[in-house]
């Protein structure tokens, strides 16, 4: 095991003359921002430290997972260590580079800091109370959680996970099977390149818009207590009442399970997508 006490900007390179290679890289910070990215070399890491104030910074190596961390999980969820510090650590901030092999599997935690990863092609797992997410052609399950932090997705393929309160989760241009997604206030947007997909949205007073390429078959479930709820823009439903219903056709290769309270709930099929 090596470990590292940070008190400074530097630059560390782990793993460069041993044969071990970085599997797990795991980060829980406060404040700042973390990258992750992935490199052509098939075994180091590179942590490069831009700004670090606040408590130093705890870095360890062994031989498996690079762990950078300005807090840590005491006996509890590191979910909820991260919602009961808060800003009670706001002085703890660092801004990260991480570049990794592209088969390195991400753990993230940070109260407010953004948090960006691209590439990677094994799991991702976000939790962030406050902090923005940006995750870019990850092929492998992603997990995030955020209270208030929004999140942007580009270009995913395999499961997605997203739990939200006021953050919208927006999905651009992804291919991903089974899709959960849940938030409060926030908006539900997925903008995916296959309708060969599983999508379950729910929302209490945002909207959720899901839209997909035309496909063979579909079976569409969809609620809104006092929004619209409308596939392909026929509304389902009576103004004025509960909307919703389900509609199926053909060999349903697309499920979608969408509601909401107060907002839309809104399927759009594209007969002119192509998928690429």
């Amino acid at each position: 095991m090596q470990a590292w006490e940070i008190r400074e900007p530097q630059t560390l390179k782990i793993g460069e003359d041993q044969p071990a290679t970085v599997r797990t890289v795991s980060v829980s910070i406060v404040g700042g921002q973390v990258d992750v990215v992935t490199h052509g070399d098939a075994a180091g890491a590179t942590l490069e430290i831009h700004e670090l104030r606040g408590r130093p910074l705890q870095v360890t190596w062994d031989g498996n997972t690079l762990k950078v961390t300005h807090l840590k999980a005491e006996g509890e969820n590191i979910w909820e260590t991260l919602k009961r510090l808060g800003s009670s650590a706001a002085q703890d901030r660092a801004r990260l580079s991480i570049a990794v092999p592209e088969g390195v599997t991400a753990k993230i935690n940070t109260v407010s800091a953004q948090v960006l990863a691209s590439g990677l092609t094994r799991p991702a797992k976000i939790n962030t109370v406050s902090g923005g997410v940006t995750l870019d052609h990850i092929t492998d399950s992603v997990d995030v959680n955020t209270v208030s932090g929004t999140v942007e997705l580009h270009g995913l393929v395999g499961a997605l996970k997203a739990n939200g309160v006021s953050g919208n989760i927006t999905v651009h241009r992804s291919r991903v099977d089974p899709v959960k997604l849940n938030t409060v206030s926030g908006d539900i947007t997925l903008d995916l390149l296959s309708a060969k997909t599983s999508i379950s949205s729910t929302a209490v007073s945002g909207d959720v818009l899901v839209r997909v390429p035309d496909s063979d078959g579909f079976d569409v479930q969809l609620s809104s207590l006092s929004g619209a709820a409308i596939v392909d823009g026929q509304r389902i439903g009576n103004p004025g009442t509960r909307g919703g219903g389900r509609l199926s056709e053909g060999n349903p290769t697309l499920k979608i399970k969408a509601s909401s309270v107060s907002g839309d709930v809104v399927v759009m099929r594209a007969t002119q997508a192509v998928e690429q």
